[in-house]
C-alpha cells in the first residue's frame, strides 16, 4: 500500500518537476519569512 503511493508520487513529480520544485521553494520561503517576522517582533 505504501509502495504504491510512493510510486504514484514519484510519477507525478517526474511529470511536473518544476511544479514540485516551485511548490517546495514557496513553502520554504513562507516558513523562512514567518521565522524572520517572529524574530523581529521579539
Amino acid at each position: 500500500m505504501g509502495d504504491r503511493g510512493t510510486v504514484s508520487l514519484t510519477q507525478h513529480f517526474s511529470k511536473e518537476p518544476l511544479v514540485a520544485i516551485s511548490a517546495t521553494a514557496v513553502q520554504l520561503l513562507l516558513v523562512f519569512e514567518i521565522e524572520v517576522i517572529e524574530m523581529r517582533s521579539e
